[in-house]
């Protein structure tokens, strides 16, 4: 990616548009060769100022890539944990550590 400035200030304007009402997961994967830095702390900011129910899963231990999240083993290890927040807005292990 050549211009990560103009992919950061997209995302911004992308996080901080949303309003509350539906549960929002974001998850960032260490070495995503598409990641431009800083979204995570974005979206925390942008959930915390809006009111949204938001989960942030960043660098998951064992997961690595823009690919990880299609790994089988994401979904065994984080899949449980994202269907109750969407359910619920509850936190709970390992999507709260």
């Amino acid at each position: 990616m050549r211009d990560t400035t103009r992919a950061r200030s997209e995302w911004q304007q992308v996080i901080k548009g949303l309003k509350p009402g539906p549960a929002i997961v974001v998850v960032n994967f260490a070495d995503d060769a598409y990641d431009v830095g800083g979204r995570m702390a974005d979206a925390r900011a942008a959930f915390t100022a809006s009111g949204i129910s938001g989960l942030v899963i960043d660098d998951p231990d064992g997961f690595k890539g823009h690919g990880a999240g299609a790994e089988s083993g994401f979904a065994r290890k984080f899949g449980s944990c994202i269907v109750a927040f969407v359910e619920t807005r509850k936190k709970q292990a390992p999507c709260d550590e």
